[in-house]
């Protein structure tokens, strides 16, 4: 059975696609991992790279959250931090650690005084994971203290600065330069998180960060509808269902322009591509 329709803009919009197309000297085709493939209704394909898409994502979703934050954020009456987390010899990642250290930090300063965070995760020559995070709070608040010396951060060294305004080069272009940094993660490892407090940020705000991890096609839907912040999910066969918060009404929205293939059938997909005309591989 084939997976569910998924339109083409969810990738090709969102992602750097690979050209390198070809198979090992075994013949296996392996270049396919970490990628989905997609074959329009036309019988032409695309390989798509889902490691490209994820650090894609990570990067808009960023790039958004401090322009809200720098529009939306009097910094005459906040303080901004930047954290680095680290994990000693014989400590090792897990899954809440980072989940977990956020919440100790709200609930030093006050739920109502955090104002806003984002936070990034990348991967150290040892292939242990390293956290950076911002972190925002008010003005007049208790300082965010010294992750590992106040206990916050139990799993190994940390740094704190206190700092003029947000930027997210701490989070991503000084730091997700090396190859290393950027691959290797642990499975089940979120890569990345932004969040606003709702005292602070309305729901245009909550809105415009959100929409960045959806399909074009499928923002300016919902955008035309005049919805704003909506509740999304995926619908049985694919498409989207999209309720306005406090609404009755479901919109469904679908784009069926191909199929997305993985694993075995995208291998098999391909074999039978190359004995039609000459393939690169």
């Amino acid at each position: 059975m084939l997976p569910n329709y998924k339109t083409i803009d969810h990738y090709l919009q969102e992602v750097a696609l690979s050209s390198d197309v070809r198979s090992d000297d075994s013949g296996n085709l392996k270049y396919l991992s970490n990628k989905v493939l997609f074959v329009s209704k036309n019988g032409s394909f695309t390989i798509i790279d889902n490691a490209q898409n994820r650090l894609k994502k990570l990067n808009k979703s960023l790039e958004k959250w401090e322009e809200i934050i720098k529009i939306a954020v009097e910094f005459t009456t906040v303080r901004a931090y930047q954290v680095g987390l680290n994990y000693k010899p014989g400590k090792t990642w897990k899954q809440r650690d980072i989940t977990d250290y956020i919440e100790k930090v709200k609930n030093y300063v006050g739920s109502e005084n955090f104002v806003s965070y984002a936070w990034v995760a990348e991967m150290q020559k040892r292939l242990e994971v390293h956290y950076h995070a911002e972190i925002i709070t008010t003005k007049t608040c208790r300082k965010v203290p010294m992750p590992d010396k106040k206990g916050h951060w139990k799993s190994g060294g940390s740094n704190r600065d206190e700092v003029s305004c947000v930027s997210i080069n701490y989070l991503t272009s000084d730091y997700m330069k090396k190859k290393e940094q950027k691959s290797h993660y642990p499975k089940g490892i979120r890569i990345y998180s932004v969040w606003l407090n709702e005292k602070y940020f309305d729901a245009t705000d909550f809105w415009a960060l959100r929409s960045v991890s959806y399909p074009c096609w499928l923002v300016e839907n919902i955008n035309n509808a005049g919805l704003i912040n909506p509740k999304i999910r995926r619908a049985a066969g694919g498409g989207w269902l999209v309720k306005p918060i406090g609404g009755v009404k479901e919109y469904f929205w679908k784009n069926d322009e191909g199929v997305i293939l993985a694993g075995k059938e995208a291998e098999d997909f391909l074999k039978l591509e190359k004995y039609k005309y000459p393939m690169p591989f």
